[in-house]
């Protein structure tokens, strides 16, 4: 369909029957994917900054949604009135059970090479784009960066000021995959001291929760060096 099609503000880039309101939608009751409020909110995120790149598929059998039972939730988080919907024919309730239940098994069934993921999401981390539109929150980038580069085995006590008899030596990333490889790899919490609680000043009251924390430069030898 054409790319000026918009629903309440969103593109429509896929192809569809028709748009539909929302409130005309059935979801299939024996649905057994269910959507935590976390993904629908990831999704509705991608869906209004991408736009429509799938509908939501009907049964003409039945009348039930039979794909995309999540992004019709999203749709209603974003607060949508309407939807494109593809209906389509199934010869039989089994077969429209199968095409349900085959929409997400097949997805879980692919090997994904998480070196060569790591690599396509540092291509496009320059800062300006942002990592959830690729289905990446924080705490999944972690995971990618332990999966693939591994964790040291080792805890860098990190200081809560910076005090002027200091040598500093500062690391900068420019990207997100690779600072959370670096909070990963040396235990750092953000925002916190070593004792997991947020970081005072020599007063005792609240410091400032922010990125720059110190550590002990001796520590970061020894891991860097296996010791």
């Amino acid at each position: 369909m054409s790319e000026d099609i918009l629903v309440d503000g969103v593109q429509v880039f896929c192809a569809f029957t028709d748009l539909v309101e929302i409130a005309a939608l059935v979801p299939n009751p024996r649905n057994p994917n269910k959507h935590p409020e976390k993904q629908i909110a990831m999704l509705a995120k991608i869906i209004k900054a991408q736009g429509w790149r799938a509908p939501v598929t009907v049964s003409n059998r039945s009348g039930f949604v039979v794909r995309g039972h999540g992004r019709l939730l999203a749709a209603l988080k974003l607060g949508l009135s309407k939807v494109p919907v593809d209906r389509q024919d199934y010869a039989n309730e089994a077969a429209e059970y199968a095409d349900l239940v085959a929409d997400n098994r097949i997805a879980e069934l692919a090997n994904q090479n998480n070196a060569v993921l790591k690599d396509l999401l540092l291509e496009f981390d320059d800062g300006e784009m942002d990592m959830e539109l690729f289905g990446f929150d924080d705490a999944a980038l972690e995971k990618l960066m332990v999966d693939v580069g591994g964790k040291v085995d080792a805890e860098v006590m990190l200081s809560p000021e910076v005090f002027e008899e200091h040598n500093l030596m500062i690391l900068y990333f420019d990207n997100e995959l690779d600072w959370q490889a670096a909070k990963e790899t040396f235990n750092m919490r953000q925002g916190t001291d070593e004792l997991g609680d947020r970081a005072k000043k020599k007063d005792g009251s609240p410091g400032r929760k922010g990125l720059i924390r110190v550590a002990k430069g001796v520590d970061i030898l020894r891991m860097v060096n296996g010791q």
